[in-house]
């Protein structure tokens, strides 16, 4: 009998890191649309913020590092407005699926190099003997 052959393990790598870095975070969003259908501005905005500055700082990306904080601040801003004002700018929840999809991207383009390319392992595997 032959053996079943595994994912390699860099592909493994790859695939950890997308779930955990990328959708993983994102979890609420997809909770609060499961549940009530819908995704409110403040949670948008919120979720945004947080989720571009934790890719920018799990990133080795210098820009796209630059770019995370500056998102991050931008969509904190607009989460302080709306809970301020109690509503938020009509086009917010745009640019902020817009910012997440852009971040994602990249952060991804990033994380197959480090991990499917150059074999970096992921996470907590780091010390496991091979």
């Amino acid at each position: 009998m032959r053996r079943i052959p595994s994912v390699p393990k860099n592909i493994q790598n790859f695939g950890l890191s997308f779930i955990f870095i990328v959708i993983l975070p994102l979890l609420p969003l997809f909770l609060e649309l499961w549940c009530s259908s819908t995704i409110s501005a403040k949670s948008l905005a919120i979720a945004t913020a947080i989720y571009s500055v934790s890719i920018g700082v799990s990133s080795h990306d210098r820009l796209l590092f630059g770019f995370s904080i500056i998102i991050s601040i931008s969509f904190s801003v607009a989460f302080g407005h709306a809970v301020s004002t109690g509503n938020a700018p009509a086009y917010g929840s745009i640019l902020a699926g817009m910012a997440i999809l852009c971040i994602s991207g990249a952060h991804l383009m990033e994380r197959w190099n480090r991990h499917a390319i150059d074999s970096e392992e992921f996470g907590f595997f780091k010390s496991e003997l091979h």
